[in-house]
């Protein structure tokens, strides 16, 4: 009888530790769920040739005959394909 006096014993324990470690988790399941993460990196799609070609003409890397040039061969292979 010494023993079954001071509650459920390892029962007792197991259970309260099952019982916080459930509670604990639904919290934060909740917190999760109401504050989604906003801060997760967005990928971009890679630039195509003719944003990149752009850019190149913006920066003044390439002259305007250059950058006709290299439209119409880039015009030239979209109609190829």
């Amino acid at each position: 009888m010494m023993g079954f006096g001071m509650g459920f014993g390892w029962f007792g324990l197991l259970f309260m530790l099952l019982l916080w470690g459930g509670l604990i988790a639904m919290a934060i399941w909740f917190v999760r769920a109401l504050f989604p993460q906003t801060n997760v990196p967005v990928s971009r799609p890679e630039p195509t040739a003719t944003e990149i070609l752009n850019l190149r003409y913006a920066r003044g890397e390439i002259s305007r005959e250059e950058y006709h040039d290299r439209r119409e061969v880039l015009r030239d292979r979209a109609r190829y394909r």
